[in-house]
């Protein structure tokens, strides 16, 4: 796919136009309630609540795969992301051009048809008012399932906070002591919980460093 436009809108808190589009839930589960589970080819659910913690049950061995993706690349890609909630005199305007995406064997349920792992990287330079930012993303997954297990890093380098003013406001580059930051992201998640993951900031003027672990 060449140079699509992704646009992202917050409807309202905790809502985008992308969870619309994808036919996701709200966050109000009581009015809005889950989507049904995909099911196997063969009529069985994919959730049939036997053998695994929490009801979810893992594919059967042997089961076919529901989607298998090969190889998918986006190339020149842009994607916005607009909250006019946030702020209605300042509104949070984010644009990731020249955004590359690599997907390689992406595998929804399952027993694994080729590589075992999906391979995740994408790539874009942030738009911003004096210099572009950067994000570097690579992640590592287990065909699909309703609870996933994967690896993931992404780093942002040369952000300036002052592009998402509204969400900084509290800590901004006074607080911080600068207006340029450097952010790392590492997750692991195993059935969907996250069994090691934590945050690194760098502050790139003062040289501040922050560290956010994180579980769950």
């Amino acid at each position: 796919i060449e140079e699509p436009v992704i646009r992202v809108r917050l409807l309202e808190p905790g809502w985008t136009s992308a969870q619309a589009v994808l036919g996701m839930t709200k966050p109000n589960a009581a009015k809005y309630p889950p989507l049904p589970p995909p099911a196997f080819p063969d009529g069985k659910p994919a959730s049939s609540g036997a053998g695994t913690q929490g009801g979810a049950a893992a594919a059967p061995s042997g089961a076919q795969a529901l989607f298998y993706l090969r190889h998918a690349v986006v190339s020149s890609g842009t994607l916005i992301y607009d909250d006019p909630l946030s702020d209605a005199t300042n509104p949070v305007h984010v644009e990731v051009r020249e955004l590359a995406i690599d997907v390689r064997d992406f595998q929804y349920q399952g027993d694994p048809i080729a590589d075992p792992l999906t391979d995740v990287r994408v790539d874009g330079r942030i738009a911003q008012p004096a210099q572009a930012g950067w994000l570097h993303v690579r992640a590592w997954a287990e065909p699909w399932r309703a609870k996933p297990t994967l690896s993931a890093m992404a780093a942002i380098t040369g952000f300036d906070v002052r592009t998402i003013d509204p969400y900084t406001s509290g800590v901004g580059g006074a607080a911080l002591g600068g207006n340029w930051i450097h952010a790392i992201l590492d997750l692991h998640a195993k059935d969907a919980q996250i069994q090691q993951g934590v945050v690194s900031v760098t502050v790139a003027e003062s040289g501040t460093e922050m560290k956010a672990p994180f579980t769950g």
